[in-house]
């Protein structure tokens, strides 16, 4: 596509601009309209969302600074999301992130792996909030994973043994002693025999 794009500005320009004017001018055209302030104060606020994993997380704030003067060519520029990462990725592991990680080093994105794979093994997963749901099937069909005549067949039978429910069961009439009622209903269900 930047091919096109090149071919098309010369094209439309002077056919004799050199490559570096025309990245000049792409830079120029689809840069960010927010200043570089902006988008580093953007980049420390940017938290965690609960549906991507930690490595998406990182490539995510990697991204955010290749949007900075430099692009992620500028370690400064990197150290900015590795810094977010480490403070805002999980909050309750920044200690340990900052001393696993040096935000220092002269290879900043390497850092950005290493605090990826410290976390993960911190936290004890990726970072991706599970879902709650089971999982949809197509209608008429199950897992996909066989399951065994035995262990269905147990559940069909629990099934059948459920106790049937007692209605009423442990409601005591102290007028006459039976179950299933009580003293202020006694009249409509079972009539007073003075002859007993």
């Amino acid at each position: 596509m930047a091919s096109t794009l090149s071919i098309q500005f010369r094209e439309d320009n002077v056919p004799s601009t050199t490559l570096a004017t025309c990245g000049k001018r792409f830079i120029e055209e689809f840069s960010s309209p927010l200043s570089d302030f902006e988008i580093i104060a953007q980049l420390r606020d940017e938290r965690k969302r609960p549906m991507e994993t930690y490595r998406e997380y990182a490539d995510r704030l990697v991204n955010m600074a290749g949007l900075l003067e430099g692009g992620i060519q500028s370690s400064t520029n990197v150290r900015f999301a590795l810094d977010a990462f480490v403070q805002n990725a999980w909050p309750n592991f920044t200690t340990s992130l900052k001393i696993a990680v040096d935000e220092q080093s002269p290879r900043p994105m390497a850092e950005h792996d290493i605090a990826v794979r410290k976390i993960t093994s911190l936290a004890g997963s990726d970072g991706k909030m599970r879902s709650n749901k089971r999982p949809m099937y197509e209608e008429g069909r199950g897992p996909s994973a066989p399951v065994r005549g035995d262990a269905h067949a147990a559940v069909i039978e629990r099934k059948r043994k459920l106790p049937a429910r007692r209605q009423n069961g442990n409601i005591m009439c102290f007028a006459c002693g039976r179950p299933g009622h009580i003293a202020a209903v006694y009249q409509n269900v079972a009539p007073v025999n003075d002859e007993d």
